[in-house]
């Protein structure tokens, strides 16, 4: 498999069809995950990560658009989509990131999603907060 195929692979198995075991054969024992939260998450703080998102977004899935392979390194695209467990809205962030693979795993990710407009889509942050930041001073 390739690397390309293999983050694929990780993505479909565990945001799509909520297979938990995908942490543990796609991620290595010490991998590092960075750009989740405020501080890097090891393999553990990346599972209860994935169980709270799962918690607010019960039905969420990421589907992979876009994959470049050089090397050991994955770029990756794509959008995570939903519906919030709370309110009931529909929830599609676009977002990506890189990962290194070693011996056929996870060793290290550095990802970014677009939080600031899943909290928007799910009320937790007024649109004219944002919208405010925009407008030019006058």
């Amino acid at each position: 498999m390739s690397n390309a195929e293999l983050i694929r692979s990780f993505y479909a198995r565990l945001w799509c069809e909520h297979d938990i075991t995908a942490i543990y054969d796609f991620l290595a024992r010490d991998a590092v995950l960075n750009g989740l939260s405020v501080k890097p998450l090891d393999r553990e703080q990346f599972l209860s990560y994935y169980e709270h998102m799962r918690e607010l977004v019960p039905d969420v899935r990421v589907d992979v658009t876009h994959v470049i392979e050089q090397d050991a390194w994955i770029c990756m695209r794509g959008f995570a989509s939903g519906t919030h467990r709370s309110s009931g809205n529909p929830v599609t962030v676009w977002g990506g990131g890189f990962a290194r693979i070693d011996n056929g795993r996870i060793v290290e990710t550095h990802e970014t999603w677009d939080l600031l407009s899943m909290m928007m889509q799910i009320g937790r942050v007024p649109k004219r907060v944002t919208m405010g930041l925009l407008e030019p001073d006058g």
